[in-house]
């Protein structure tokens, strides 16, 4: 495939109302470029493993002896894999917090010299916090945060961040990080 932008749809999986962002990016990105984009604008700290599933195969960072094979995905640009518009796939973090980010190609556009290799164009509520237990852990702290009176409240407040807001996307903040990304 030519270079091209591929504008993408992230949806972290099970969540309502829906997390999302849209992510364009260059086709000419590695995976593991790929991984650290969506860890940026996550607002993740890249703590925990990873892997994409992209047509039945597994890309990751390859680990000694692991039981199921792993490519790895420094090797593999996005040109080179099948990602046409339509095309979805899974991006898996925290393997024990088991973050399941739905991709999508919406779009694949023409290549733009001038453009940074990744920028975020929408996105709707904050993703969870690193670390805050899956899903069910995530609603359990949305929950305690919404109640003044659940006695766990003030802890989690403190645990979250004083400016953490559920219902905020901060898209410049997430395009700044990845133009210093770049």
């Amino acid at each position: 495939m030519a270079a091209a932008l591929l504008q993408l749809r992230l949806t972290l999986v099970d969540t309502k109302p829906p997390i999302w962002r849209q992510l364009v990016v260059t086709n000419q990105i590695t995976l593991k470029r790929l991984h650290e984009s969506i860890q940026v604008v996550a607002g993740w700290e890249d703590k925990h493993l990873h892997e994409f599933i992209i047509a039945e195969k597994r890309y990751g960072e390859p680990a000694p002896r692991e039981v199921v094979p792993i490519q790895n995905e420094a090797l593999f640009r996005l040109h080179s894999l099948p990602l046409a518009e339509g095309t979805t796939f899974a991006y898996v973090y925290d393997l024990g917090d088991h973050w399941v980010i739905g991709a999508k190609v919406e779009r694949v556009l023409p290549p733009d010299p001038g453009t940074p290799f990744a920028f975020v164009i929408d996105g709707a509520r904050a993703f969870p916090p690193e670390d805050s237990g899956g899903i069910s852990g995530y609603e359990e702290l949305l929950a305690a945060l919404s109640d003044p009176t659940n006695p766990e409240h003030d802890e989690c407040r403190e645990w979250a961040g004083e400016d953490f807001d559920p219902e905020r996307v901060d898209l410049a903040t997430a395009n700044e990080r990845l133009r210093m990304l770049a």
